[in-house]
């Protein structure tokens, strides 16, 4: 983007769109249990009530590193109450 200048004409547009095509066509999958196991720690970090947390069970917890384990199962811990369960 840098070699583009100040007037990028249509065809510097695709060449860029293809070259960060290319470029996230190389990326590994997203690690969802990973980033609620990481949004877990930061919360805890910087002292936000625990229900903020997600709730992660310990298999995944285990394998979060290496395989994404049912990461459609991960709620955050207020919204698993009693009381918001059917809303």
């Amino acid at each position: 983007m840098i070699r583009i200048g100040d007037s990028p004409s249509q065809a510097d547009y695709v060449d860029c769109y293809d070259r960060r095509l290319e470029i996230e066509e190389e990326e590994p999958p997203v690690m969802r249990v990973l980033d609620c196991y990481c949004h877990n720690e930061l919360s805890k970090a910087l002292g936000k009530p625990e229900e903020e947390q997600v709730e992660i069970d310990r298999w995944q917890r285990f394998l979060r590193n290496c395989y994404d384990l049912h990461p459609e199962t991960c709620k955050k811990k207020k919204d698993l109450r009693p009381e918001t369960i059917g809303k």
